[in-house]
C-alpha cells in the first residue's frame, strides 16, 4: 500500500517548491544546485523520521508486469506519491527514471534532450499524475508545451481524444479555445498527452459564474450537431462520487428520512434524456483571460445543470434555494429549452451536490440543506406532472 505524504512533510515540499519557483523567477544563479540541496535534505529527513517514505524517495525498482505482484492501481497511487515529491523539488532526473520504470513503453520528453522543462502546477485528479510539465521545444521556433500524464485504467485520455476529434474546432471557432493537442503518446501502462501551452492568467473569481454560463450556453449549442452518445455517464465521475457522498453524509444527519427521496431523485435524473456537451470540471480555476478553457478530462454529454452547478458552488454563496432557483432562471430560459420542472431539477440537483462538498464554498448546512429542500419540492412536481 502507498503510505501517505503527512501534513508536515507536505508543508515542507510546498515551501521548497516556493522558494525555487521565486530563485526561478528572479533569474538568480545556482537554482539546480539548490534543487539538489533541497532533496538531498529531504532524503536524510525521511530516512531518520518516515521509513515508508524514504523507500519511496529511493530510485523505485523497474516496473512489474501489470499481472504481478503489485495491483496496477496500487502502482499507480505509487508513481503519483513519487512524481509529486519530485515536482516539489525541481527533481526531473528522478521523475523521469520514476515513469520510465513504471511504463518503459511510454514515450516522453525529458529535460535537456528534448527542451526545457519545469513543472508547472498541480492537480488532484484520479487519472492523471498530480504534476505537471511546462516544456519549451528544444527546436527553434517549436511550441511551447504542457505535459500531462494520464493512466490508462481510467477513460479520461480518450475523452479528451473524443473532444478534440469532435468538437474541437467547432468550439474554438464559438470562442471556446480548448487548448491544442500536438501529441499523444500512448505507452502500455500510461500516456503523455502534450498540448500547446496556454499562456494567460485565470479569470477573476467574480467573474467565474457570468464566464461559466457563457461558456455552457456555447457547448448547450453544440451538443445537437452531431448528437453523439458516447460519455453520458457521469456517475463514474470521481468529482461526482465525491459529491454524491457528501450530500448523502448531510441528508442522513439532517433530514434522515428523506434518504429513499434523494436516491429516487439521484436516479430519475440519471435516467434524463435531454443531454447536453459538458465540461464536467467547470470553475474559475479552469478558466483563462484570453478565452482558454483547461482540463476537460471529465467531459461528455451530461444532464442540464451539471457544469453550472458546480461553478456556482465554487464562486456564488448562495442564501438558499430560492436564491439559487432565481440565479439559475437569470441565466437560462428553461421553459424554452423543454420540461421546465425537469429541468430545474437536473439543476437543483447537482447544485445541492456539489454545494455539499468540503471544496466549495464553506456555506452552512442550514442553507445547503435549504436547496435539498426545495429540490425536493421540485421533484415532487415532477412527479405529479408524470401522474
Amino acid at each position: 500500500m502507498t503510505p501517505v505524504l503527512g501534513k508536515r512533510h507536505n508543508r515542507y515540499l510546498k515551501r521548497v517548491s516556493a522558494v525555487l519557483k521565486v530563485w526561478d523567477r528572479l533569474s538568480l544563479p545556482g537554482h539546480r544546485s539548490l534543487a539538489d540541496y533541497f532533496w538531498a535534505r529531504l532524503v536524510r529527513r525521511l530516512e531518520q523520521e518516515d521509513e515508508p517514505l524514504f523507500r519511496i524517495v529511493k530510485l523505485p525498482e523497474p516496473a512489474q508486469a501489470v499481472s504481478g505482484a503489485e495491483p496496477e492501481k496500487d502502482a499507480w497511487e505509487d508513481l503519483k506519491l513519487r512524481t509529486y515529491i519530485a515536482s516539489r523539488c525541481e527533481n526531473h532526473v528522478y521523475y523521469e527514471a520514476c515513469l520510465e520504470r513504471y511504463d518503459p513503453a511510454l514515450k516522453f520528453l525529458r529535460q535537456g534532450a528534448d527542451g526545457h522543462a519545469t513543472f508547472f502546477g498541480s492537480g488532484h485528479g484520479e487519472s492523471t499524475l498530480n504534476c505537471y510539465r511546462k516544456i519549451l521545444s528544444g527546436t527553434a521556433g517549436g511550441p511551447v508545451m504542457f505535459e500531462k500524464v494520464y493512466s490508462t485504467q481510467f477513460d479520461d485520455v480518450f475523452r479528451i481524444e473524443w473532444l478534440e476529434s469532435n468538437f474541437g474546432e467547432l468550439l474554438r471557432s464559438r470562442g471556446v479555445l480548448l487548448p491544442e493537442i500536438l501529441s499523444l503518446n500512448h505507452g502500455a501502462r500510461a500516456v503523455a498527452v502534450y498540448s500547446r501551452f496556454m499562456a494567460a492568467g485565470r479569470i477573476p473569481q467574480k467573474e467565474a459564474v457570468s464566464r461559466a454560463v457563457a461558456i455552457i450556453r456555447v457547448l448547450m449549442d453544440v451538443s445537437s450537431v452531431p448528437s453523439i452518445p458516447e460519455y453520458q455517464d457521469y456517475q463514474s465521475q470521481h468529482i461526482y462520487c465525491q459529491a454524491l457522498a457528501s450530500a448523502r453524509a448531510l441528508v442522513t444527519r439532517l433530514r434522515p428520512e428523506a434518504n429513499a427521496v434523494l436516491d429516487r431523485i439521484t436516479g430519475q435524473v440519471a435516467e434524463t434524456p435531454q443531454r447536453y456537451l459538458t465540461h464536467g470540471d467547470l470553475h474559475y480555476k479552469n478558466m483563462l483571460g484570453n478565452g482558454a478553457v483547461l482540463d476537460w478530462d471529465s467531459c461528455g454529454f451530461y444532464p442540464f445543470g451539471y457544469d453550472l452547478g458546480l461553478a456556482l458552488s465554487k464562486s456564488l454563496p448562495v442564501s438558499g434555494g430560492e436564491s439559487l432557483v432565481a440565479e439559475i432562471q437569470r441565466h437560462f430560459d428553461l421553459d424554452a429549452l423543454g420540461n421546465r420542472a425537469q429541468l430545474q431539477m437536473c439543476s437543483l440537483f447537482f447544485c445541492f451536490l456539489f454545494y455539499s462538498r468540503k471544496s466549495s464554498l464553506k456555506l452552512e448546512d442550514g442553507v445547503i440543506i435549504d436547496i435539498f429542500d426545495h429540490l425536493v419540492t421540485v421533484h415532487q412536481r415532477v412527479a405529479n406532472d408524470h401522474s
